[in-house]
């Protein structure tokens, strides 16, 4: 376990795919730029390897600015996580999946955890087990937060009612789970569809609102509404 500090990491994780990790990497990467920064976007394999081909994030410059899939070419161990992580000046967002997680141990302190959820009932104990092992392979006290994503609606009442495998419901004897999830903050993101557009045209939602071929004013609307609706994630750079 490392003891070094890494506040220059982002890791959304999950054991479960169609959570929505690839979408929230996107959204955090959109959040957290900044002019003098460098963002690299990490996607480790099923056996913990770095992959070549720049899924859905191609290489771009903006300023002084690049996003970039990593190239790794080989397993990552310690001296790859001190070198890559620790000692770049860069940001990084890493986008885990279960086979993965063996990166946490190595990962160091200050880094931040997202564990982002869907209404389905299920993921629930899996973002409950996945605090529990970021917990247990991180130094100190993580910073972990729980992201509820598709949103059909950012009112309370209406997210407690959607997400009733986690708010649970008295009125039909659903127990409520939300006390077991001990983390430093929840968000919530919308649904939209104009992530289903990026991925059939290749881009993500940085390389969007920085492009100057942008789609129809309805779409771009579309897209800035959903940027307004998610700034609340801020909260937790």
């Amino acid at each position: 376990m490392s003891q070094k500090q890494n506040s220059n990491t982002y890791v959304v994780c999950s054991p479960k795919g169609g959570v929505g990790k690839t979408i929230l990497s996107e959204i955090l990467t959109t959040l957290i730029y900044t002019e003098n920064k460098a963002i690299t976007v990490y996607r480790p394999d099923d056996f913990n390897v770095i992959d070549d081909e720049p899924h859905n994030f191609k290489l771009v410059h903006i300023g002084t600015k690049s996003i970039q899939l990593q190239n790794f070419g080989k397993r990552i161990n310690t001296d790859c996580i001190d070198f890559l992580f620790r000692k770049s000046k860069n940001i990084n967002i890493i986008d885990l999946s279960k086979d993965g997680f063996e990166l946490l141990q190595e990962l160091g302190m200050g880094v931040n955890y997202y564990i982002p959820l869907t209404d389905n009932a299920i993921e629930v104990d899996l973002a409950i087990k996945t605090i529990e092992i970021i917990k247990e392979f991180s130094a100190f006290d993580p910073k972990i937060y729980l992201v509820l994503n598709k949103c059909n609606s950012l009112d309370k009442n209406e997210i407690e009612k959607q997400f009733i495998g986690l708010f649970g419901d008295k009125k039909i004897g659903i127990k409520s789970r939300i006390d077991e999830i001990t983390v430093d903050n929840i968000f919530y993101i919308p649904t939209s569809k104009i992530f289903s557009e990026f991925s059939l045209t290749k881009t993500n939602l940085l390389d969007y609102l920085n492009s100057n071929n942008q789609k129809n004013e309805a779409f771009n609307q579309e897209v800035e509404h959903f940027v307004q609706k998610i700034q609340d994630l801020k909260k937790s750079f």
